[in-house]
Order: C-alpha cells, then structure tokens, then sequence
C-alpha cells in the first residue's frame, strides 16, 4: 500500500485518501482552499472591494476650473463661534456640457496691497449646476486677520464631479 503525507497533520495516509482519517483535511487541492468557507468569505470581500475601487475610479470624471465661470460679487465680514471671518459671494456659471455637482474651491484673499492674507478651501456639498446654468453661493471662513475691510480674491474651482 502506498502512502503520503497528510499536509495539515503529518500523518501517513493512503495515497488514494479524499479526505485524512485522523483531522479529516480534505487531500484534493481544489478541496482544501476552494470549498472552504475561508475562500467564499475572501472572495466576496475582494468583489466589494473591487466594486468600491471601480466606483471610485469613476468619479475620475471630475471636471476643473475651466468648466465653470466664477464672478466675485461682495464680500463682508462674518462673526463665527470661532471668531471673524469672510464670507465670499460669488456667481458660479456651468460653461460646460454636463451637470456639474459637489463642487471644491480654492480661495486666496489678498489685502489691496497684495500681500496675500489668507488661502483656504471650501466646498459645497450637494449644490448641481446644470449647464449654461447660473447659481450664486457662500464661501465663508474664518480667518486670522481680518483687521482689513477691503480685499481681493482669487477663485478657482479645483474639482466638481458630474456624479450626484
């Protein structure tokens, strides 16, 4: 009778053996790492896994500044629970072929002499702008000079997605 070693156990077996007689470790490869239920569970992880990296590779589609428009229209100061701030107001203009959503500014405010104040980001989650379509917005934050009444801005989109 010819035998082998069981891999899980060590023991000898018969070599014709499906499944070890002493730990009962299924012989056959496909047996041992495919009808677990180990395989089944790590297979269903890496499709959702697959799926998630799938979404997020489609929200690649993600346009820059220049699809809209931006027109600075007043600013004011604001009084925050953190402080003193700036609020921004703008006209933000679709120039392009699709719905934009979910859009990400750059914000740079400048004193009228140029030195350059204060640079932040801000984003406004769940406003759509269709195209050729016109929205005015608030950009606000809170700054740590804000001694000054008069200042530039300069204002760029950095992303928005055409995505809901």
């Amino acid at each position: 009778m010819s035998t082998k070693e069981c891999p899980k156990c060590i023991e000898e077996i018969n070599i014709n053996a499906s499944i070890c007689p002493n730990c009962q470790s299924p012989q056959n490869i496909f047996e041992r790492y495919f009808v677990k239920p180990n395989f089944f569970s790590t297979l269903f992880l890496a499709l959702i896994f697959l799926f998630i990296y799938v979404d997020m590779e489609s929200d690649k589609n993600i346009y820059d500044k220049h699809s809209v428009e931006i027109i600075v229209l007043s600013h004011s100061t604001i009084e925050t629970d953190r402080g003193k701030g700036i609020a921004v107001f703008v006209k933000v203009k679709n120039i392009s072929d699709v719905a934009l959503h979910h859009f990400y500014f750059d914000i740079e405010v400048f004193s009228k002499t140029g030195e350059l104040k204060e640079a932040f980001s801000d984003s406004v989650y769940g406003l759509s702008i269709l195209p050729d379509q016109t929205k005015t917005i608030e950009l606000s934050r809170t700054m740590v000079s804000t001694e000054e009444s008069e200042y530039d801005f300069t204002i760029q989109l950095s992303k928005a997605s055409t995505r809901l």
